[in-house]
C-alpha cells in the first residue's frame, strides 16, 4: 500500500497521519476536528511526530481532505459497505504501524504508550464497523 507523503519526517509519521486522514474521511470529520487530531498526535509524541502541526503537514492533510469537506464540490456519499471496507483498511494500516512501532521501540515506556494509543484507535474503528453493520446491515 502506498502511503501519501504528508511532509512528515519519517515513514512512520506519514503512516500515523494517513491513519488520521482515513479516519477523517470515513467519519466525515470537520477541519477543526482533524486539526485537533494532528495537535494531539504532536503533543502526545513530540519526539516522533512533533511536526504533525507544521504548516506543510497541515496543508497536505487539508488538501487531501478538501473533496470531503468542501460543499462546493459536493460530498461523495459512501455506501455502508464501502465505509466498512475503508474502516477495515484503516485497521489493517494501524496494525502495520503497530508492528513498525514494536520493532522500533520494543517494550520501552514510549513503545507502551504507542501501543495503548493504537489499541484505543483500533477499538474505536472496530466499534464503528460494528455500529454500521448493526444499523445498516453492511
Amino acid at each position: 500500500m502506498n502511503i501519501p507523503n504528508y511532509s512528515m519526517y519519517t515513514d512512520a509519521g506519514n503512516h500515523a497521519v494517513d491513519a488520521i486522514v482515513r479516519s477523517a474521511r470515513i467519519l466525515k470529520l470537520t477541519w477543526p476536528q482533524v486539526h485537533q487530531e494532528l495537535r494531539s498526535l504532536a503533543e502526545r509524541f513530540p519526539e516522533d511526530f512533533g511536526e504533525a502541526t507544521d504548516t506543510a503537514v497541515r496543508e497536505c492533510v487539508y488538501q487531501s481532505l478538501t473533496y470531503c469537506t468542501d460543499p462546493f464540490y459536493g460530498d461523495p456519499i459512501m455506501d455502508n459497505a464501502t465505509k466498512v471496507r475503508e474502516l477495515e483498511s484503516a485497521i489493517k494500516l494501524l496494525t502495520e504501524v503497530d508492528a513498525i512501532i514494536q520493532t522500533v521501540f520494543g517494550s520501552t515506556d514510549v513503545g507502551e504508550e504507542y501501543y495503548a494509543t493504537i489499541g484505543e484507535i483500533l477499538y474505536d474503528l472496530r466499534s464503528d464497523i460494528d455500529t454500521i453493520r448493526a444499523l445498516y446491515g453492511a
